[in-house]
C-alpha cells in the first residue's frame, strides 16, 4: 500500500521552475532516501508535501487523502522535521510536548510515550535553549511522532550532530520504522542514509533522475583495486571505460557481474601481468552519488 503518492508535481517561484513534473511514491513501512546536491529541489519538495508551499501543478496524496482537497485529513497522517530544529528557546521539553499534543489532539498516554521515546529523562524539565543539537533533534523527532503519523518527513536530521548523537538518532529512526511509520529522509550524510533506507530517489535540477532499491544499487558496477606488476599494460588489454585511474602499481577499475570480474582477471593473467593484491571497494551510496552528480555538493 502506498502511504504517500506524488504525481506530476511542479513548483514555480518568481517565474522560475524549481520542481519539474516529479512523481514518486512511498509504501507502508518503507524508508526512502531523497538524495541530491544543494539546490536540487529536495527542501522545496518537502515543503510542498507538508503544505508550506502550494504546488503550481500536480497532486499529493497522504494516507489516501488529497492534500489539495482534504488538507486537514492529509496532514493529520504526516509528521515533519524540516531543516534546523524549530523550538521555543524558553519552553521546556515537557512544555513543547504538551503544546504540540494540544494542537494535534493527543492524549496524556501518548505524551508520556513520546517523552520516554525522546530519551531526555530529567532534561525534559529544562528549557530548550540549554539543549545540545542532538537533544534538540531527539525532541523534534518526538514532537513529529506525537500524532503517530503514517508518514514522517525528515530534512537533514543529522546536520550539526556529533558521532554519538548521529548513532542515537539512527536508532530512533529505525525504531520509528519498526513501529509502522514510513519515512522520507533527506541527508548529505550518505553513509548514514545507506544504513537506514530501503530505496533511494535521486533528484537533480528539480527532476527525478533515478530511483533504486538498495539491493539494486549494490548489484551495479563496483570499484575494485588491482595491485599489479605492470600497471601501464592494463590500458592495452582492458576497455578505457572500465579503467578509473592508475596510481603507481594500483589500478582502479569498474566491474559488474561475477562473470565480468572473472573475464577481467583472465585477461590480466593471459597478458603475463602479475596480480599481487585485489581489493573490493564494494558499491556504496557515495560511489553511486559520484557517478550521478560528479563533484556537486
Amino acid at each position: 500500500m502506498d502511504v504517500l503518492i506524488v504525481n506530476k508535481l511542479s513548483k514555480q517561484i518568481h517565474h522560475k521552475s524549481i520542481l519539474k513534473d516529479i512523481s514518486f511514491h512511498i509504501q507502508d513501512h518503507e524508508v526512502v532516501g531523497f538524495i541530491g546536491p544543494n539546490g536540487a529541489g529536495k527542501s522545496t519538495t518537502m515543503k510542498c508535501l507538508c503544505g508550506l508551499y502550494h504546488p503550481t501543478e500536480g497532486e499529493i496524496i497522504i494516507n489516501g487523502y488529497s492534500l489539495k482537497d482534504e488538507k486537514n485529513k492529509a496532514l493529520s497522517g504526516l509528521g515533519v522535521s524540516i531543516e534546523y530544529p524549530s523550538l521555543y528557546p524558553n519552553l521546556t521539553g515537557w512544555e513543547h510536548l504538551k503544546l504540540v499534543a494540544q494542537w494535534r489532539n493527543v492524549d496524556k498516554k501518548r505524551i508520556e510515550e513520546m517523552a520516554e521515546f525522546s530519551g531526555l529523562s530529567e532534561k525534559l524539565n529544562h528549557a530548550a535553549k540549554t539543549y545540545s543539537m542532538g537533544m534538540k533533534q531527539r525532541l523534534v523527532l518526538s514532537l513529529a511522532m506525537l500524532a503517530n503519523p503514517k508518514v514522517l518527513i525528515l530534512d537533514e536530521p543529522m546536520n550539526g550532530l556529533d558521532p554519538q548523537a548521529v548513532f542515537e538518532l539512527r536508532k530512533k529512526i529505525a525504531q520509528i520504522r519498526d513501529q509502522g511509520t514510513s519515512i522520507l529522509l533527506s541527508s548529505h550524510q550518505l553513509n548514514e542514509v545507506e544504513q537506514l533506507v530501503d530505496r533511494v530517489i535521486f533528484i537533480k535540477e528539480g527532476q527525478i533522475i533515478d530511483e533504486q532499491t538498495m539491493d539494486q544499487l549494490r548489484e551495479q558496477r563496483k570499484k575494485i583495486i588491482l595491485n599489479v606488476s605492470e600497471p601501464t599494460q592494463i590500458k592495452r588489454i582492458l576497455p578505457s571505460d572500465q579503467i578509473i585511474r592508475i596510481e603507481k602499481n594500483n589500478v582502479y577499475l569498474w566491474v559488474g557481474s561475477k562473470e565480468e570480474f572473472a573475464q577481467l582477471i583472465e585477461k590480466v593473467i593471459q597478458a603475463n601481468i602479475h596480480i599481487y593484491k585485489i581489493e573490493d571497494n564494494g558499491n556504496d551510496l557515495e560511489q553511486v552519488y559520484r557517478r550521478i552528480y560528479g563533484e556537486e555538493g
